[in-house]
């Protein structure tokens, strides 16, 4: 909603959920025609969190899996299904399952996987 008004009170339009009516904002950044409007900014939004030995795995996804999907139930789905089946394979049942339960939006799933890098790092400690 932030997005929406920072349009509108710079004279711009939101249509349809489309900037200008028409282009969806999340897809924006890299139609040209849109970089150089004032409506559009590509400023990245930054957290830094500290991981700890706990964490196994960071999940980096679009619209179209959160839309169909909580995070709780991502890293449920994902923590289900790693210790029996290549990584791989679990992100594509993933998107699979986004597509079955009727997401129309894109679908990118990147996830980090953890647990190698942990131990390593423990057997150099």
């Amino acid at each position: 909603m932030m997005k929406k008004k920072r349009i509108i009170k710079l004279g711009g339009k939101v249509i349809g959920g489309r900037l200008q009516g028409k282009l969806g904002v999340s897809r924006a950044f890299g139609n040209y025609e849109f970089k150089a409007s004032k409506y559009l900014v590509s400023d990245p939004e930054i957290k830094e969190v500290t991981i700890g030995k706990d964490a196994h795995f960071l999940v980096m996804g679009c619209d179209g899996l959160y839309e169909k999907f909580t995070n709780d139930e991502i890293v449920s789905y994902i923590k289900n299904k790693i210790s029996s089946q290549p990584l791989e394979a679990v992100i594509q049942q993933l998107v699979e399952e986004a597509l079955d339960r009727g997401t129309e939006d894109n679908i990118t799933v990147i996830v980090v996987n953890f647990k190698k890098a942990y131990k390593k790092l423990l057997k150099k400690k």
